[in-house]
């Protein structure tokens, strides 16, 4: 389970970031 969240966790920070670039 840990690291399956620590996945989740990384697909989270890099949807977070992709949509910081399309809101710019």
């Amino acid at each position: 389970d840990i690291c399956i969240d620590n996945n989740n966790i990384r697909k989270k920070s890099s949807v977070s970031s992709d949509e910081s670039v399309n809101a710019r």
